[in-house]
């Protein structure tokens, strides 16, 4: 946890427990950052975990708590920033090796560059929905592992995750909150 913040705090203390029953659970120490303010964000970064306070005030109960800080160490151990990271350079390579190798005119150029964007871009979004459900898995896992009841706290993807239109579906980096809480129920009950 974090020296700065003040001791004693309740979403803090909320947090440290909560991270200690998973870090135990898992046999790992992920580094866990907590920053006071009132944004709701949990993010994973190739080294660690950060939650706001903002983020621990929107859950209803540590199950959801434990679940989300859970898909956060999911994230942290299949490395997902890196791959992320490999994952859209060799994309993009191959557009502009297409791109390259495409002997057209200007507009037909423009034309096939903005259709490999657009594949790029499409592809990333499925590859990171798979990651997002491959971090829901080890979720549900470690979380009922560390005594957590995974399907309840998984009601906050169901909560928070809805996409509204087929254009936001399409653009969200995330599976749609109530197929995430179903897979994580399914997983559970097997």
């Amino acid at each position: 946890m974090s020296d700065n913040i003040q001791t004693g705090n309740e979403p803090e203390a909320r947090l440290t427990a909560v991270v200690d029953k998973l870090q135990q659970a898992s046999g790992q120490k992920i580094e866990v950052a907590y920053v006071d303010i009132e944004q709701p964000l949990a993010a994973a970064a190739s080294d660690g975990v950060l939650i706001t306070r903002g983020f621990i005030e929107c859950t209803r109960n540590d199950d959801e708590l434990a679940f989300t800080v859970a898909h956060e160490f999911g994230h942290v151990e299949h490395n997902d920033t890196e791959r992320r990271s490999v994952a859209k350079k060799e994309i993009l390579e191959r557009a502009a090796e297409i791109c390259e190798n495409h002997r057209g005119g200007a507009i037909k150029n423009l034309l096939l560059l903005g259709g490999a964007l657009a594949v790029v871009y499409l592809s990333d979004k499925k590859v990171n929905r798979d990651r997002e459900r491959e971090a829901d898995d080890r979720a549900a896992e470690l979380a009922t592992k560390a005594g957590f009841d995974a399907v309840k706290g998984a009601e906050i993807v169901r909560r928070t995750g809805n996409h509204r239109t087929v254009l936001e579906q399409l653009k969200a980096s995330h599976p749609a909150g109530y197929e995430r809480a179903a897979n994580v129920r399914n997983k559970v009950n097997r």
